[in-house]
């Protein structure tokens, strides 16, 4: 990114909003001029110094079928109305193809190509940046079929606003004292919350994020469990076909997360999910 300092009047409304002092406000202008900070799969994303707001989207499955303009219609107009920082995407942009029988007739897109190309007309609506994460059916073109094309890397090179962050999991560091990870695991279950509470579980002490953010199972929960904040993203893809056979229901829709912070940490998560049936 180019350092560019904010005009005058648009200064005094940044200040204003944020409730920060011009030398916090030109701490953050220059964090966000220098380059991506990674150590290992850890990303470094500094909003703010004292409250962030995210739009979270997840299994999008562009490509299916199913995948529903609609949502991301609204979740684009929402995002804008409420001035997200950015979006976190949690996995599975695209459908990809598989091996199960009959899954070539619920393909909107067939192939890798056009599913990708058309997964980067849908990002390219966000006037925000777009951080994500490759699921499995982003990994079909590269392990399943053995094409060895990573979606990841595939999208982000056509779509200025879409920034790969890994495969299956990424921590992002929101603040000195914040960190999120951004996963796509786990098995859906009848108990909503099992699925969750067991994969936090396996968590050690040491490596527990403040927010975990996943998708994979198509369900909307929020779970404060082990002091960590804990999201399932839900979907923008309806029921599909495999989903039905499995008895699963999908939680169609998208979350707005606030998030504010001080020297000791985290104070305050207002998690807010919109749905749609």
């Amino acid at each position: 990114m180019k350092e560019e300092k904010p005009k005058p009047d648009k200064l005094e409304k940044l200040l204003d909003k944020h409730n920060l002092t011009e030398k916090e406000l030109n701490n953050i202008i220059k964090q966000s001029s220098q380059p991506k900070k990674e150590i290992g799969n850890v990303h470094v994303h500094y909003w703010g110094t004292k409250h962030a707001r995210f739009g979270i989207i997840s299994d999008t499955h562009i490509g299916h079928e199913m995948f529903r303009t609609d949502i991301h219609e609204a979740s684009k107009y929402q995002f804008k109305k409420e001035k997200v920082d950015c979006i976190y995407h949690a996995g599975d942009i695209i459908e990809g193809m598989s091996n199960r029988e009959g899954h070539i007739y619920e393909l909107e897109k067939l192939g890798v190509t056009p599913q990708v190309k058309y997964a980067s007309e849908i990002i390219s609506d966000y006037d925000k940046e777009v951080y994500f994460i490759a699921g499995n059916h982003d990994q079909w073109a590269e392990k399943k079929s053995n094409q060895g094309i990573k979606v990841g890397e595939y999208l982000e090179s056509l779509c200025k606003n879409a920034h790969y962050l890994g495969d299956m999991k990424a921590q992002i560091k929101l603040a000195d004292n914040v960190k999120m990870d951004l996963t796509h695991e786990g098995t859906s279950s009848y108990a909503l919350s099992y699925s969750s509470q067991k994969r936090i579980n396996a968590i050690e002490p040491g490596k527990k994020p403040h927010i975990k953010v996943n998708g994979h199972i198509h369900k909307a929960m929020y779970m404060f469990y082990r002091n960590i904040h804990s999201l399932e993203a839900g979907t923008l893809c309806g029921q599909t076909d495999f989903m039905a056979m499995k008895g699963s229901p999908a939680h169609t829709g998208f979350w707005i997360l606030d998030i504010y912070w001080n020297k000791k940490g985290l104070n305050k998560v207002k998690p807010t999910f919109f749905p749609f049936y």
